[in-house]
């Protein structure tokens, strides 16, 4: 009933190690891993709820770049405007605060963020064509999926009583 999550691959191996040590064991009877592992693993279980296939890519920072600057190309952007480096730091910033293409573009009241925010929602339909999830993705599509399934929400909270975060 024991969740344990840290930030890097180094810090999950060395407490997975010591956990089997304590316990005397080859099997692990409880979750640990970095907070990205624990969550790709979660989409990849439950991803259909939320249209995902089992297999989905995941994106690391060259990935993204390389489609950004694709996409930018695409929408005859000039890069004197916005580099995909600024989108991606932008993009990454927005879904950290859980606000959607959709709604940045509401909001958007500069031609700046009106362009990154087209850029964003091309950026979201590309990953979905592409059958991909970016780092940010694995921390929030989980929050999505507990948001509008409960039922799957309430099979984790009795899964993990207890959550431990290495600082």
């Amino acid at each position: 009933n024991i969740l344990s999550v840290t930030f890097t691959n180094k810090a999950a191996k060395e407490m997975k190690e010591r956990v089997m040590k304590l316990l005397k064991t080859d099997e692990l009877p409880i979750t640990i891993g970095t907070f990205h592992s624990v969550c790709a693993r979660l989409l990849r279980i439950e991803g259909k709820h939320l249209n995902l296939s089992k297999n989905f890519a995941i994106y690391d920072v060259t990935d993204q770049l390389d489609l950004l600057k694709v996409i930018i190309n695409t929408m005859n952007i000039s890069k004197d405007i916005i580099t995909s480096n600024k989108v991606r730091n932008q993009i990454s910033y927005l879904k950290n605060k859980m606000i959607s293409p959709e709604a940045q573009l509401r909001k958007a009241r500069t031609k700046i963020e009106k362009i990154i925010a087209e850029i964003y929602n091309e950026y979201q339909q590309a990953l979905k064509d592409n059958d991909a999830l970016d780092f940010d993705d694995l921390l929030t599509r989980p929050i999505e999926l507990f948001e509008k399934k409960p039922d799957i929400l309430m099979k984790y909270q009795k899964m993990w009583k207890y959550i431990l975060v290495d600082e």
